[in-house]
């Protein structure tokens, strides 16, 4: 979510759709959204064959694989000043880490 500091709010909408609640506040704007979609790296294992004379034995690896998005069970919130994000914070169990 860092990545959105510094930018517009229509990025946030561009990303997230619609914001579920808007507040006004110090002259400070903060959009919610909730439930947000998280992307969760899903590893793809590799399988390596035995050695030579089958020695070593098969063991599966883990490698690095494309992205699932998840609904979350979180919400969101942007801090704006001046139509940029400022800051965020977020809450619930599924919410990504800062």
């Amino acid at each position: 979510m860092n990545y959105f500091n510094g930018q517009p709010a229509s990025r946030l909408t561009a990303e997230f759709g619609t914001p579920d609640q808007r507040i006004e506040q110090d002259g400070q704007t903060i959009l919610v959204f909730r439930p947000v979609m998280v992307n969760i790296p899903i590893p793809t294992p590799t399988i390596t064959p035995p050695l030579v004379n089958n020695m070593g034995g098969t063991y599966v690896t883990p490698r690095p694989s494309s992205n699932y998005s998840i609904r979350a069970d979180c919400q969101v919130a942007f801090i704006l000043k001046n139509d940029l994000v400022t800051d965020w914070y977020s809450q619930g169990k599924d919410c990504p880490s800062r």
